[in-house]
């Protein structure tokens, strides 16, 4: 629409104080243009395009009087789990919301679906003081970041089966908002939310009017009647960790780092015939020896990573992760692995090691690590891999060795991929200072053909 060019001075007068003209409404044979809280109408008009060219020009005052940033859509695109949803940003008051539990008692709330929360926040430590953590100093970088993805920003809602404000995503975020309301602790969040309102469609003045604002992100393209199952699996997609989440991958990365080549070599073994997962549950002993032997669990430690003489649920997990972590190295990718990609390069995170540990030149490993980048990207794309690799421009040796391991772990079972990089390891793992009965030492290239010829 646009802007006309003379417009009221009452109107120019409640825009310019923060009042922006939302409400046309037919008054008779003409239209009634009034600011938002105004007590009188501002201008009537003969026909409703004319109004609507009155409202546009006061918001170019509005917007100015407001020094209001260019506007961004307050639409948006969340992804998860090869997953999109179409979301719109709303503004909605804090105790409206419907996280699945109580943050004060603890208890899931009987207004929430029930059975589809996964996290326990009745009787788990770890996750209440993450809630408690947001209510202390509601971080406004966290909370309104403007992100794609669930772990970060504003929490997710959507109305399925008839209820509204159901928090999808950010529960932690929401139950640590409404307590931060509640104590008196949030003031920098709203502050923050007033300022940065403009950049998702909403305006200041609504920030202002509202009691307990908070920002959320509204699912728009869910289908309304859903079964359990289906509603299981949207909370699992959506209510991802927070700050836990952050510092366990963190934590993970640190202890990659004190595993040593003689324990990822005794893991190793036991990965010949089963994922991580079958042989921690098979062999706990082992592992648990294997950790203290690099001081990882001590006496001090032990309820963190034990539940009796077995590895715990979340040991487990740390374990995991932070035997990938030697092979992705970065915290990014270990929280957008799927969990059969990371069974893939789990399975070859002894054979990197070995030959990784020679320096030689025969190291694969960042290869591996844009290979996995490759498949990541090729999925947030919905593209095959093959015709993702196909746009690709492979004009270097490093991006030639990426597009084959690429191939390879979409490609290739868990079982064959191991083999694979046993026989590598095998022509790769050798001193470079050492001769050889059999003349020179094989190049980069001629050890890598075992990639290559599985690939095809």
């Amino acid at each position: 629409m646009k802007p006309a060019r003379l417009i009221p001075i009452a109107i120019a007068e409640a825009a310019a104080s923060g009042l922006p003209p939302e409400r046309i409404s037919a008054a008779g044979k003409t239209f009634r243009v009034s600011a938002a809280e105004a007590s009188r109408p501002s201008g009537y008009y003969r026909s409703r395009a004319r109004a609507e060219a009155v409202v546009a020009a006061a918001k170019v005052v509005y917007d100015a009087a407001m020094k209001r940033p260019p506007r961004i859509d307050k639409k948006g695109v969340l992804a998860v789990k090869k997953k999109r949803f179409s979301i719109a940003y709303e503004l909605w008051e804090a105790d409206e919301l419907i996280p699945s539990h109580d943050p004060e008692t603890w208890q899931y709330r009987e207004d929430y679906p029930p059975g589809v929360q996964e996290r326990d926040y009745t009787g788990t430590p770890g996750e209440k003081k993450k809630v408690e953590d947001i209510a202390k100093d509601p971080d406004p970088l966290f909370l309104l970041a403007r992100t794609p993805t669930a772990s970060d920003g504003a929490p997710i809602i959507a109305e399925v089966n008839g209820s509204p404000g159901i928090v999808w995503g950010g529960n932690g975020r929401t139950m640590g908002l409404q307590l931060a309301y509640r104590r008196g602790t949030a003031d920098k969040y709203r502050a923050a939310l007033r300022e940065r309102a403009p950049e998702f469609g909403i305006s200041q003045a609504a920030v202002d009017q509202a009691r307990k604002p908070v920002l959320v992100r509204a699912i728009t393209n869910l289908k309304q009647k859903n079964t359990p199952r289906e509603l299981a699996a949207l909370s699992s997609a959506l209510n991802e960790s927070t700050s836990n989440a952050k510092d366990d991958v963190a934590s993970a990365v640190a202890i990659a780092r004190q595993l040593s080549p003689a324990t990822i070599s005794t893991i190793g073994e036991l990965l010949e015939d089963a994922s991580m997962r079958e042989a921690m549950e098979q062999y706990p002993q082992a592992f648990a020896e294997a950790l203290r032997a690099d001081g990882i669990l001590t006496d001090q430690n032990r309820e963190a990573w034990m539940s009796g003489v077995k590895l715990s649920k979340a040991g487990k997990l740390r374990l995991e992760q932070a035997f990938l972590a030697r092979a992705v190295e970065t915290t990014e990718r270990l929280r957008a692995m799927s969990p059969g990609l990371a069974q893939k390069v789990e399975r070859l995170v002894p054979a990197l090691t070995r030959v990784d540990a020679r320096s030689n030149g025969h190291s694969i490993t960042r290869h591996l690590q844009a290979a996995v980048d490759a498949i990541h990207t090729a999925d947030a794309q919905d593209m095959p891999i093959d015709d993702f690799l196909a746009q690709q421009d492979f004009t270097r040796s490093t991006s030639h060795q990426s597009a084959i391991l690429a191939r390879c772990l979409s490609r290739l079972g868990r079982v064959r991929l191991g083999q694979l990089a046993d026989a590598w390891a095998a022509l790769a793992d050798f001193d470079p200072k050492q001769k050889t009965l059999f003349g020179a030492h094989p190049s980069p290239a001629e050890t890598f053909r075992v990639w290559e010829e599985a690939a095809g």
